[in-house]
């Protein structure tokens, strides 16, 4: 049985979104200024700073990411449902959860990226043990986001096998 081009296209989309998604994702929790929070050797002010720096670049990358692997993989599991159901039930579980890591990002994530973002604010209503628990807790909300993407890579990547092994 030959692919459907629209199913696999969506498929490969799909994959590509949701393991970029994810690189970016660990990258951010394992690397500077986060991690370091409890360092207090590290000024506080240069934590916040590096935060601030890497902050934006990555929101506009895993924003596009995250909408194109959500969307990517619904078209692939409504086009799928029809002729390969463990496909279509392997990227509809790759779509819930990137659309878990929005909703989770808008409601949870962004009223602590505000109080973090903008210069002076943070600083003078936190103070330096309160920029570090932001910090910290901007961290811990992370790693829930890169634990939905992971998911969502697997589910994505399952779907993407299933496709391509179905006889």
């Amino acid at each position: 049985m030959a692919l459907d081009a629209t199913g696999s296209a969506a498929a490969i989309a799909a994959l590509a979104a949701a393991a970029g998604w994810e690189s970016v994702s660990i990258y951010l929790l394992s690397g500077d200024p986060v991690p370091l929070y409890a360092d207090m050797s590290q000024p506080t002010q240069v934590l916040l700073d590096d935060w601030r720096r890497m902050f934006t670049p990555a929101m506009n990358l895993q924003a596009r990411l995250c909408v194109l692997a959500g969307a990517a993989s619904g078209v692939a599991a409504f086009g799928l449902r029809g002729e390969n159901q463990t496909a279509a039930a392997a990227f509809g579980v790759a779509a819930a959860c990137n659309a878990g890591i929005f909703w989770y990002t808008l409601a949870k994530i962004m009223p602590v990226n505000r109080r973090l973002l903008t210069p002076g604010q943070a600083e003078k209503a936190e103070g330096e043990p309160g920029v570090r628990s932001l910090l910290k807790q901007w961290g811990e909300m992370h790693g829930v986001r890169t634990a939905f993407g992971a998911v969502a890579l697997a589910a994505a990547a399952y779907g993407t096998h299933a496709l391509l092994t179905r006889s």
